[in-house]
């Protein structure tokens, strides 16, 4: 066969390879299902414990943050103006969840809760806010902060973003879940 030949050929097989070899975008595997977010139970600044699996059903952004991290005071504010818009305030003043949606911030704060808990309230943040570490971040695959991991409700992880994102981003994020038909399921 001519080298001229060869090289399309070549090339033709060096491309499908890739295709098969390389993940689907956003994390989506080659079956369509994303993959599954790891479970956890955390304890919350209000005393109370979640677990990711009894969230199922609902869309869970999850916010991986630090007090020392100055991009996660930009983010924060963001996630905390959804939490108190989608969620409203409950007869008694506490917030009440909405149907579809849940918002943790998961701090990996190697400090107290004490100094955790006294940087939320100087700040006014009503979101809930857990106490994770390190090594949660690194089953989420965190590699930086802030980090939101935005799981859909099945418990898949539908958007793993590093950085800052405006509350525009997120809704179109949401109402693209929303569109799958997958809240309440």
């Amino acid at each position: 066969m001519r080298a001229s030949r060869v090289f399309p050929v070549l090339l033709g097989v060096l491309c499908v390879g890739l295709l098969v070899a390389c993940p689907a975008p956003d994390g989506v595997r080659a079956d369509g299902a994303r993959p599954a977010a790891p479970d956890f139970e955390l304890m919350q600044l209000d005393g109370h414990s979640v677990r990711l699996a009894d969230l199922r059903g609902k869309i869970v952004i999850l916010d991986f943050w630090a007090t020392w991290c100055h991009p996660c005071e930009v983010q924060m504010p963001v996630l905390d103006a959804l939490w108190r818009d989608r969620n409203g305030r409950g007869g008694d003043g506490s917030p009440a969840t909405a149907d579809d949606l849940m918002i943790i911030g998961l701090s990996v704060d190697t400090d107290a809760v004490t100094k955790v808990a006294k940087w939320v309230e100087e700040r006014g943040f009503e979101y809930p806010i857990a106490i994770a570490n390190h090594d949660l971040a690194m089953e989420f695959g965190v590699i930086g902060f802030p980090t939101l991991l935005i799981i859909d409700p099945l418990g898949g992880i539908h958007t793993r973003h590093t950085g800052v994102l405006s509350r525009p981003e997120i809704e179109s994020i949401l109402e693209e879940i929303r569109l799958e038909g997958l809240v309440g399921s």
